[in-house]
């Protein structure tokens, strides 16, 4: 037995004070529960909970920090378990994608009309015949054209597109199955049988640099702590070479059917200067958090012309060993 209890989410606040007396050891003894509070995502009505919750039995002290929780840092590292998990829903999740970018190639073949919400059902019936399929791990940025150039794009059905095979499409998604949560996005052009209307050369050399950062990041190996700021320069390096950038981060963790987007760890955070990132203390640990074995990530250069095309090209990474003593490589879990 876990001897674990559930509760709602909505009465966390609530229940913190029982909590709290049963970590207390429910009167037994006088005793003193130390409650960590990460003081930047902690709300008021959770530190005021906790600052009314000694009793005569109990007295609970509250010792604040800046960075991670000591959770985090626990799930950051995945066990040998949760990795097999992950490569099994990563194949899994490929299998899904595949079929769903044939589909769209075949409806393109025939000139059928698509549309960028309507399209994203289609992926998810995919995913869901799938084993273990629990869910989207987010909702799906479908985008074509000069949408694509918006990085979080949502798509609505008042305001989306149609697909159009000569412009580029975007697609950003990801499932959780109950043995592992993937976040993938493809950049596809789809063209015609006659090439009748090739992507233009800006389009290609963009397109180009992306995929050489991508693999640069993907083929890195690094000595073990590095920090994920510096392992970012692996991404951004050949885009840099033609005067461009992309305003998001590279990398962010991801759980193990958990949160898509999980801590402490992230490779970057967006083309930032340095003395905005240390304005931040979270932000600062966050760029500095050493990349160790184990690690799950994912790996999503791209560029994004404002009002003309987008692309990104993502896939997720677990951290190993390799043949060098205290050094590890990246490497992808999915195809």
């Amino acid at each position: 037995e876990a001897n674990v209890t559930l509760h709602s989410y909505g009465t966390f606040v609530s229940q913190l004070p029982t909590i709290l007396q049963t970590a207390g050891g429910n009167g037994a003894a006088h005793a003193e529960v130390v409650c960590l509070v990460e003081k930047s995502t902690c709300s008021m009505a959770i530190a005021d909970t906790i600052n009314k919750s000694s009793t005569e039995t109990i007295t609970v002290v509250r010792k604040e920090f800046h960075t991670w929780s000591p959770v985090e840092l626990f799930k950051s590292i995945k066990n040998q378990s949760e990795i097999d998990g992950i490569r099994s829903a990563a194949l899994q999740d490929s299998v899904a994608l595949i079929r769903y970018l044939a589909y769209l190639s075949s409806q393109h073949a025939i000139n059928a009309e698509l549309k960028e919400l309507d399209v994203c059902e289609i992926l998810t019936n995919y995913r869901n015949q799938q084993t273990g399929y629990k869910g989207d791990s987010f909702g799906t940025i479908s985008s074509s054209g000069p949408n694509a150039s918006v990085i979080h794009y949502t798509p609505q059905p008042d305001t989306q597109r149609t697909l159009n095979k000569h412009e580029l499409y975007l697609c950003d998604s990801g499932a959780h199955y109950t043995n592992g949560t993937t976040d993938v996005t493809r950049t596809l052009y789809f063209g015609d049988d006659q090439n009748s209307k090739p992507p233009s050369a800006e389009i290609k050399r963009c397109y180009t640099r992306v995929l050489q950062g991508y693999f640069a990041l993907y083929k890195a190996i690094i000595p073990d702590g590095t920090p994920g700021l510096i392992l970012e320069t692996y991404a951004r390096s050949p885009l840099w070479r033609d005067g461009l950038v992309y305003g998001h981060g590279t990398g962010h963790g991801i759980g193990c059917c958990l949160n898509v987007h999980e801590g402490p760890q992230s490779i970057g955070s967006g083309n930032l200067p340095g003395n905005i990132i240390r304005e931040s203390p979270k932000r600062l640990a966050m760029c500095l958090e050493p990349i160790r074995a184990g690690m799950y990530l994912s790996n999503e250069p791209g560029y994004y012309k404002d009002g003309e095309f987008g692309m990104r090209i993502e896939s997720d990474l677990i951290v190993h060993p390799v043949r060098h003593d205290a050094f590890h490589e990246c490497g992808d879990t999915t195809t």
